[in-house]
């Protein structure tokens, strides 16, 4: 039995192949790499949210971050 996990994995190690990675352009908008450690479950329902949504992690996350941010305090 698959995991939620195994149809959307993360692994960058996984069935590497030797192929050209596209390098952003220059005028690229700078990025800084954030590590989050979670638990499986909640892992797992963030990839499947995003996946639902046909959106990346890290869309989903910045779309999250608006929508807090309107949020009063």
């Amino acid at each position: 039995m698959l995991s939620p996990l195994d149809e959307m994995s993360t692994s960058r190690h996984t069935g590497c192949t030797m192929e050209k990675i596209d390098t952003p352009p220059s005028n690229a908008a700078p990025r800084q790499i954030v590590g989050l450690s979670l638990s499986p479950e909640v892992a797992a329902e963030l990839k499947m949210e995003a996946a639902r949504r046909g959106l990346s992690l890290r869309k989903l996350f910045l779309e999250m971050w608006t929508l807090y941010k309107k949020t009063p305090t």
